[in-house]
């Protein structure tokens, strides 16, 4: 049974959603017997420091202390003081950049091992890693030994199965290419401690 859910900024804008709408949300989760694992806030590399507060306040108010995020390398410095200030953990999240919709800078966002670790090098404990398996595999690197090596800096996984063709095609779980069924017994073998999102 699914018993969590990690919200996005598409469902709740953090600048269009005041602190009584983030608490009503999380009651209606709560009253249907559901907890909010993770909440999603995406950030332009310019977001303005009452962006970045009303969205990390709203993850609290929401009763999570996870956070995941699509944005810039340059923004880290920011979102670490955030991630202290709230006592929130962020992971942040990677794509594959040869993805038609992608028109940004490769050398600013998440794909590869090596964005990760090279921007982790000078961030607190609190900023980590949004692991999507799905784009991850589709970028051609393997999920489940990065998983096992760097599972501690994992604070969420994102789930989905892309196909090794071409264009990385989405396909229904267990029809694509994606080691999903290896991730997830990699994540109970290690009692990873964070959710796996669909």
């Amino acid at each position: 049974a699914i018993g969590t859910v990690e919200l996005w900024n598409g469902h709740l804008e953090p600048l269009k959603t005041s602190e009584a709408d983030f608490r009503a949300v999380r009651r209606q989760f709560e009253d249907a017997g559901l907890r909010v694992n993770a909440y999603c806030a995406n950030f332009p590399t310019d977001a303005s420091d009452e962006h970045l507060d009303r969205a990390f306040r709203g993850a609290v108010l929401l009763g999570t202390r996870v956070m995941t995020s699509s944005c810039e390398k340059p923004l880290l410095p920011r979102l670490d003081r955030w991630c202290e200030r709230y006592g929130v953990r962020l992971g942040l999240h990677n794509h594959w950049l040869g993805d038609s919709w992608f028109k940004g800078d490769k050398a600013l966002n998440f794909e590869s091992p090596a964005d990760f670790l090279d921007s982790l090098k000078d961030r607190s404990p609190r900023v980590g890693i949004n692991l999507d398996i799905g784009h991850f595999s589709a970028a051609g690197h393997d999920p489940v030994a990065f998983f096992r090596e760097h599972h501690a800096r994992i604070y969420s996984l994102h789930v989905k199965d892309r196909d090794r063709d071409a264009a990385h095609t989405y396909r229904r779980f267990g029809e694509g290419a994606t080691p999903i069924d290896a991730v997830l017994k990699a994540a109970r073998e290690l009692r990873f401690r964070y959710a796996a999102n669909i």
